[in-house]
């Protein structure tokens, strides 16, 4: 499945009713994918039920089951593709586990998100080419939230989630080059106890979850007044585009001036020299956000939430430290120094 065909079959329009009396087979992971994607509520959410479970796939499996049995056509859905693999480390590292578990999709990208207390994992899943455009745009996948028990077996689809933006560009009849847009919008997502928290940087706000995928809070940031990108802060941002020392530099160069760059910046996360974590998850239920920076003199800025909601209070250093695990007021940190030798840090924050 997942076969192109389209270069040695020529297409022949067909209706239902000329299946009737066979056995079509389906693709079960795509199928059930697309389902999640696109059938929503008016307000953007999937389909739920009273529990807040979600059913835009089980609805959407209804009605084009019961239009393939009024034709006639007996469906079989086959569940193809090697099983992925996801291991779990502990906080220092250390292996605990891997889990196989079944693909989603007929080109697939897995990815664990977090572990909730029963064991089992969240899982992002998508198609490789699920919502890359066939021209030149700028576009975000979508992907499928998944649930999988200790054991590897699928329990629930439980929504989905969109990706970092990103600028897809064509040339020539098959070429194409994708890059991470400059100052576009990035997502995050994190797991801690029975709930998991998004961002999705349309607007300055945190949404969390409970693990069947309803909303159970939303922490929303005081918008702070942004700052618009200068020409120099442009050519930088193309410059690191491209690394130094990829092979045919400047004609990739030439290519990332095609870029789209936004004047101002989202609401949250970092664009300076390195990559930043955006949002990470503390010990005690604290939440930690990297505002919007990384242009020619800002500084990295968290806002450090209560496990309330309550915004606590904004912490701003003056270099780039990564935020690799909160508790309380220590933090572990990350950091640079002029040779990009990497060190690690216990530091105590004051508030």
């Amino acid at each position: 499945m997942g076969v192109i065909l389209s270069d040695i079959v020529t297409p022949e329009p067909r209706t239902l009713e000329d299946f009737a009396g066979k056995v079509l087979a389906i693709d079960a992971f795509n199928t059930l994918y697309q389902f999640l994607a696109i059938i929503r509520q008016p307000d953007g959410t999937p389909l739920m039920d009273r529990q807040g479970r979600v059913t835009s796939h089980l609805s959407g499996l209804i009605y084009r089951l019961s239009n393939f049995v009024a034709a006639g056509i007996r469906p079989v859905f086959v569940f193809d593709g090697e099983l992925d693999r996801v291991s779990e480390f502990g906080p220092d590292g250390d292996f605990i586990r891997a889990v196989n578990v079944l693909p989603w999709g007929a080109s697939h990208r897995v990815r664990a998100a977090g572990v909730f207390p029963d064991g089992s994992i969240l899982v992002e899943a998508s198609s490789e080419a699920a919502a890359v455009p066939a021209r030149s745009a700028v576009y975000r996948d979508t992907v499928a939230l998944l649930r999988y028990g200790p054991d590897g077996r699928l329990l629930d689809g439980i929504g989905t989630h969109v990706l970092t933006e990103r600028f897809a560009e064509s040339f020539g009849e098959r070429g194409r080059i994708m890059w991470e847009l400059p100052l576009g919008r990035r997502s995050a997502l994190a797991v801690s106890g029975w709930r998991y928290y998004v961002i999705e940087n349309d607007e300055p706000l945190v949404v969390v979850h409970d693990s069947s995928g309803a909303t159970v809070q939303e922490l929303r940031s005081l918008p702070r007044e942004p700052r618009r990108a200068t020409p120099e802060d442009v050519a930088v941002l193309r410059r690191r585009l491209v690394p130094p020392d990829v092979p045919g530099r400047e004609q990739l160069l030439a290519l990332a001036e095609r870029v789209p760059i936004p004047a101002t910046p989202p609401p949250f996360g970092w664009i300076g020299e390195r990559r930043l974590t955006m949002l990470r998850l503390g010990q005690y239920g604290d939440v930690w956000v990297l505002e919007s920076g990384g242009l020619r003199g800002s500084r990295p800025v968290w806002a450090i939430y209560e496990p309330t909601g309550a915004l606590r209070a904004r912490v701003t250093t003056d270099e780039e430290i990564d935020i690799l695990y909160a508790g309380g007021d220590l933090v572990l940190v990350r950091r640079w120094n002029g040779m990009d030798v990497e060190t690690v840090e216990l530091r105590e924050v004051h508030w």
